[in-house]
């Protein structure tokens, strides 16, 4: 049986695309410095999980490391407009491990939403009024728990 996401995704005969999204820091933090040259393990483990599933490739973009791995924008930022267009992704997840990630998590994830690609967010911060938020943000759908198992 086909839920919403695998039925507004569903192209015959080629492979889709899952995109994951680490969204950059909006100013200096104390995570700043290791988020350049590490990456968080949890949307690494979601995207391995992924991987294993038929018909589908994922990549994660890690908008604090980013640097010379494809196009950016005028502030330095992956550029997403042309990323859509080089590699197409068919649903857009974001992790919101931190706080002060979420208002690029939100401006992202409206971004995909108004071009009709399904986005699915997780992490610590969607508990409680966040998940509302999230959802009237942007987000299509609010992973909680352990995505690995979800996917």
């Amino acid at each position: 049986m086909e839920g919403p996401i695998e039925s507004r995704t569903r192209k015959a005969g080629r492979r889709r695309r899952l995109r994951i999204i680490i969204p950059g820091y909006s100013a200096f933090n104390i995570y700043s410095r290791v988020a350049r040259i590490t990456t968080a393990l949890g949307p690494v483990s979601v995207a391995t999980s992924a991987r294993e599933m038929e018909g589908w490739d994922v990549e994660v973009i890690d908008e604090n490391n980013y640097r010379r791995s494809g196009p950016v924008d005028e502030s330095g930022r992956p550029d997403h407009g042309v990323l859509q267009q080089l590699r197409p992704a068919d649903i857009v997840g974001f992790y919101g491990g931190l706080t002060s990630t979420i208002p690029r998590l939100y401006e992202l994830a409206r971004f995909y939403q108004e071009r009709s690609i399904p986005t699915l967010a997780g992490g610590q911060h969607f508990v409680g009024e966040n998940i509302t938020e999230a959802l009237n943000n942007g987000v299509d759908t609010v992973v909680r728990g352990e995505a690995e198992e979800k996917i």
